[in-house]
């Protein structure tokens, strides 16, 4: 997408998606700039607290691609930290079609559901200091999965290395849709068709808005097959810190890990309570990222007219890998929007994740998780 100012005169004021919009809409966008000036952690690890932007308000070891490439399987089952043929997780399970849903985030809409069987689940900042969810599926499809809510510019960003991925949401600032449609998405919208959707009896509006993965897919059969997006997955370098929890506070959010050595992965938390699925069980993660990004005013405002934060994870900056009961610090970094994403350590090797499912936290630059 062309480049905007950040606050350009008279904001679009937010009303909703637009109606007579397309239900599988994929158009490819420009390059947007490359827009991130991340603050150097001095490559310690040193805990300290996590603190708002000033921002506006609100080479590596080959990896063999999968070829012709079977419909998602049922489940995605660990090989440890060896590569596999999945480009998301690592494991031998081979990739599928992609389908990205934007879940709400904030206590009414918990426990969220089909979270547990995202592959990567993106955390990203919104109006008001609170978060939302992007959860990415591939291998694995859930039955029911939400509650769905509304887009914004930052999710373009963040999924501009996958290709043609069905993208799931309901409502948005119509200048947010505009771009979306213009943008290599295969968008699948509540306010366009009901199919695949449901309204829960069991929630308030407006987190009630349910989607059933396998029918949301049905809807965009030419959605993409999973691609690079940088992951690499393998042992975990020399030097990390032994880590029990860390935790991350926006304005009116927060999210924390401890981990588990009885089940081998860190547990998930938010705003101080242990995060379950709807379907059952506790949400966690093989590998937590948490990384530094620049955050800045979208041109679009919400119904009171705060401005929408954007967040770009396009540059480089310093990064935080959780794995295995250790921090590793190193940095990220990704040229332009269609790159993929690579995370180095401070000597300027690969950075490996774990195999399995990876939480991605998008903190302000300069800031960083308190760990203990």
């Amino acid at each position: 997408m062309p480049p905007r100012p950040d606050a350009p005169p008279g904001p679009a004021p937010l009303r909703g998606a637009r109606a007579g919009g397309h239900g599988a809409t994929r158009r490819r966008s420009p390059v947007a700039g490359v827009l991130l000036a991340a603050v150097a952690l001095g490559g310690s690890l040193a805990a300290c607290g996590a603190v708002r932007s000033d921002a506006p308000p609100p080479d590596q070891p080959a990896v063999t691609a999968p070829g012709d490439l079977p419909a998602p399987v049922a489940s995605a089952p660990r090989v440890g930290a060896a590569a596999g043929t999945n480009w998301l997780t690592g494991t031998d399970v081979p990739a599928g079609r992609v389908l990205a849903v934007k879940v709400d985030n904030t206590a009414s809409a918990r426990p969220q559901a089909g979270l547990s069987k995202a592959d990567v689940v993106y955390v990203e900042e919104v109006e008001g200091g609170v978060t939302r969810l992007l959860a990415v599926f591939q291998t694995e499809m859930p039955g029911e999965v939400g509650p769905v809510r509304s887009a914004r510019t930052s999710d373009i960003l963040i999924l501009g290395r996958y290709s043609s991925p069905g993208f799931v949401f309901s409502g948005g600032n119509e200048g947010v849709v505009g771009e979306l449609e213009a943008a290599d998405l295969a968008l699948v919208s509540f306010d366009t068709a009901r199919d695949g959707f449901v309204r829960s009896p069991g929630r308030e509006t407006p987190y009630d808005v349910m989607g059933s993965p396998g029918q949301l897919l049905a809807r965009v059969p030419d959605a993409g097959v999973a691609v690079d997006v940088g992951f690499r997955f393998g042992p975990a370098p020399s030097g990390g810190r032994d880590v029990d929890s860390a935790s991350y506070s926006w304005r009116a959010a927060e999210i924390g890990v401890a981990w588990s050595a009885e089940e081998d992965r860190w547990l998930l938390s938010m705003d101080g309570r242990a995060s379950t699925a709807a379907e059952g069980g506790r949400l966690g993660a093989d590998t937590v990222v948490f990384q530094q990004v620049e955050v800045v005013g979208s041109p679009y405002v919400d119904v009171t007219g705060a401005r929408s934060p954007e967040v770009r994870p396009v540059g480089e900056g310093e990064v935080l890998v959780l794995r295995d009961g250790q921090a590793h610090a190193g940095r990220w970094s990704r040229p332009a929007p269609e790159d993929p994403t690579t995370y180095t350590t401070p000597a300027g090797e690969v950075l490996h994740l774990d195999a399995g499912r990876t939480w991605v936290v998008f903190t302000s630059a300069g800031t960083s998780p308190v760990l203990d």
